[in-house]
């Protein structure tokens, strides 16, 4: 773990104290690839192996602070430091849908589609299989954007939506050359998910 990006790699050359060379990297594993680019000099680094304990935490915990405190086997607890977290349930979070597009109607009407993406284990062995949703109920949130304003936020149900030329001329006073659309996918548990963004060129 690098930051919040997940990463892996195959091999870890010691160069001096504290400082190591890995190769064979993949970046953005497990639906953490918006991480990206969110890194600094100072980004925490987690090796993930057996020894990474997980603690459950109720769904209502979700978003609250907790202080904590970790030490290694043998050392006194007491002398620890305080570490305060924000539980924000990164790993129930729907994943960013992908192949975000729309199709320019002859009246300019927009059609929007996408394609979910699941944290689910699972096999497909056939690609027009769909895949499993993982959620009580499939819905999402749609955002208009004019630079970092939301304009309009609709929710549907189905992975399309139709931006009609009657709601940009609402939205923007007219049809324009280019729209920034933002989908994220809604978890009944953890509410709005990941997102993915895409400019839409008429």
């Amino acid at each position: 773990l690098l930051g919040d990006e997940i990463i892996s790699f195959k091999n870890a050359i010691l160069l001096e104290e504290g400082k190591y060379k890995i190769d064979t990297i993949k970046r953005g594993l497990f639906g953490t690839e918006q991480f990206i680019n969110t890194h600094t000099q100072t980004d925490r680094f987690v090796l993930l192996n057996d020894n990474i304990v997980n603690i459950e935490l109720p769904t209502s915990a979700i978003n609250h602070n907790f202080v904590i405190k970790a030490v290694n086997y043998g050392y006194d607890i007491v002398n620890a430091d305080e570490i305060e977290i924000n539980f924000a349930a990164n790993n129930l979070k729907p994943l960013s849908p992908i192949n975000l597009e729309g199709e320019v109607q002859p009246n300019n009407d927009i059609i929007i589609n996408w394609q979910r993406r699941t944290r689910q284990n699972s096999y497909i062995s056939a690609s027009y299989l769909p895949i499993p949703l993982a959620e009580t109920e499939e819905k999402y949130i749609i955002e208009v954007l004019d630079g970092a304003d939301i304009i309009r936020e609709i929710l549907v149900f189905e992975p399309d939506f139709t931006y009609t030329e009657s709601m940009q001329i609402t939205d923007f006073g007219g049809v324009q050359s280019a729209y920034s659309i933002r989908v994220s996918q809604v978890s009944a548990r953890v509410g709005k998910g990941f997102a993915s963004e895409a400019e839409i060129t008429i």
